[in-house]
């Protein structure tokens, strides 16, 4: 079992735009910035697999 969590610096590659009234994130608009996290969770447990992969 692994323990993937988001980090400080994991918050400030998201901000939240005034003028759209809606989070960025990629080049992408958001209205929640819930959906973001759960973007960078996937990336991370992503990211994890594929390092595992290439340990085998």
């Amino acid at each position: 079992m692994t323990d993937i969590r988001l980090d400080i610096e994991d918050f400030e590659h998201f901000n939240y735009d005034l003028e759209e009234q809606a989070y960025m994130f990629e080049d992408h608009y958001y209205d929640s910035d819930v959906e973001i996290l759960e973007i960078m969770l996937e990336m991370k447990k992503d990211e994890l697999n594929n390092l595992n992969r290439h340990k085998r």
